[in-house]
């Protein structure tokens, strides 16, 4: 496994019904069918399973891990309400550069994003996918590669938003009461 300290590992095939009709691709990860199938390949026998770090953006800091909350766990599944869609979401975008030619465009992988949130009934899902919209070009456009000091800027940048946010929450609940 990476030095990256992922969070998740899926280690199992994993099939999916995307919006993705007339796509086809086939990578060490990931496979996908004109149908609209795509097949996460987790069991990949190079490796110890598919990682990832949830919904990002995220650090770590002493061995405490900052960032995007990943949502409650699931009664059916045991894992993240999150823990799907941003597996589906992350393997889509590292895949990006492979599915530019086929017309797959990051408004499409983002709303298969909220599809997947939707599914599993998370409540967050339209200010993740919004949140997703919003920032998602950093990392569709490989900003964070490029500039590895522009994760934790991001990071605080995100986390003024939501502080600006809630504090326009409490105002105006301060307004109404």
């Amino acid at each position: 496994m990476a030095d990256y300290p992922y969070i998740f590992v899926e280690t199992h095939d994993i099939c999916y019904n995307t919006r993705l009709k007339g796509v086809s691709l086939d990578e060490e990860w990931l496979k996908i069918y004109e149908d609209g199938r795509m097949v996460l390949l987790g069991s990949n026998p190079r490796c110890e399973g598919y990682a990832w770090d949830g919904c990002s953006p995220k650090f770590f800091f002493w061995d405490i891990h900052f960032g995007t909350p990943d949502g409650i766990i699931g009664p059916d599944e045991k894992k993240p309400k999150t823990y799907y869609a941003s597996l589906i979401h992350d393997v889509l975008y590292q895949y990006r550069d492979k599915l530019r030619p086929k017309q797959v465009s990051r408004k499409v992988t983002d709303l298969i994003f909220l599809d997947e949130m939707r599914q599993r009934n998370f409540r967050l899902s339209k200010l993740y996918y919004q949140v997703v919209r919003l920032f998602g070009w950093i990392y569709w456009q490989n900003i964070i590669k490029k500039y590895p000091w522009s994760r934790f800027v991001f990071l605080v940048f995100f986390l003024v938003l939501v502080w600006l946010f809630f504090l326009g929450l409490s105002s105006l609940v301060r307004w109404i009461f």
